[in-house]
């Protein structure tokens, strides 16, 4: 591989993939992601290219939307902050493609499950700080990034909660997350809306899928990848809830071990560094869960639905409050 690395130019960009050479391919349900490395007159450089597998207006508009706004990003967030996000090089709509630099990096969720196995996190103090520190530089690269694209704070709208948490409990029901127990939750759940309607919440650019697949470390430095859920003004408690739900979730498992988790929730809100109103927060991350365990796309056991009603619960207790309280 050449030894300089350059971003092709935009009108380059399409010819020199046609000689590229593949490094990786990533395939979801909703895209495959393909990493070249390409060779120009003025050296090497890698770019990743994502095609977008379903078809429609909606894909169409998916793939819009992420191009626009990275490119948004691009100035708004300055020279530093810039370099850690992928840089829009190429859109082909008809072909739902588009091409952008390469972000180097390790998935945090890879280092979760090499750190924070019930195996190994008892015994490994020096991954698990390792951890720590991560979670704490991501966090405080969200609140620059938050700080960077802030809009006018936004009232909490318990009409709009209350329609979204059904929707989402429908669809939970459809894989066989249904039970007295999780309408109890609901119940729970507006009644706190309810008393929160009307809150100022700071709002932002937000990333919409903010979890640790998506976010990678090089050199200990974070960088985020996957922006088709971007907004361009959303409540911050948006990407938080997203983070945190998520690592909730792996709290549960047997796989992870639970306090090393909880570890990591608390020093990603440290790093944030920003007063959270947690009667809005927990309702967040409340939502963030059950969109999680949706998009998950994997059938209910007895089992599992006792876990998730109880870990919704617990949101709705206020257990969120000794994790990021520090």
């Amino acid at each position: 591989m050449d030894t300089q690395l350059q971003e092709p130019g935009k009108l380059q960009v399409f010819d020199l993939l046609s000689s590229a050479t593949l490094i990786n391919r990533i395939t979801s349900r909703h895209a495959e992601v393909a990493t070249f490395h390409v060779r120009g007159p003025q050296g090497g450089s890698v770019v990743a290219v994502k095609h977008v597998l379903v078809n429609g207006v909606p894909a169409k508009k998916s793939i819009q939307n992420e191009f626009k706004i990275l490119g948004e990003l691009e100035s708004a967030l300055g020279e530093v902050l810039s370099r850690s996000i992928p840089r829009p090089l190429l859109l082909l709509e008809n072909e739902g493609t588009i091409v952008f630099t390469f972000v180097p990096g390790v998935p945090f969720d890879r280092l979760l499950r090499q750190y924070a196995n019930v195996v190994t996190a008892p015994f490994n103090i020096v991954g698990a700080r390792a951890l720590d520190r991560h979670a704490h530089r991501i966090g405080d690269w969200l609140r620059a990034f938050h700080n960077a694209t802030a809009v006018s704070d936004q009232a909490f709208d318990n009409f709009r909660f209350s329609e979204e948490l059904d929707s989402l409990i429908a669809k939970c029901a459809l894989q066989g997350l249904q039970s007295s127990a999780l309408n109890k939750v609901r119940d729970e759940a507006l009644r706190q809306s309810a008393n929160t309607s009307g809150s100022p919440m700071p709002a932002a650019v937000t990333h919409g899928d903010f979890l640790p697949q998506n976010i990678l470390l090089e050199e200990g430095e974070p960088g985020v990848i996957d922006f088709a859920s971007a907004t361009r003004s959303a409540p911050v408690y948006l990407d938080l809830a997203h983070f945190v739900g998520y690592l909730l979730i792996l709290s549960r498992k047997p796989l992870y071990h639970e306090k090393t988790i909880e570890s990591v929730i608390g020093e990603f809100c440290d790093g944030y560094r920003t007063q959270l109103d947690l009667s809005v927060f927990r309702l967040y991350v409340l939502r963030a869960i059950l969109r999680i365990t949706v998009d998950s796309n994997n059938a209910q056991t007895s089992e599992s639905t006792e876990t998730t009603v109880e870990l919704l619960s617990s949101v709705l207790r206020d257990a969120l409050t000794g994790l990021i309280s520090r």
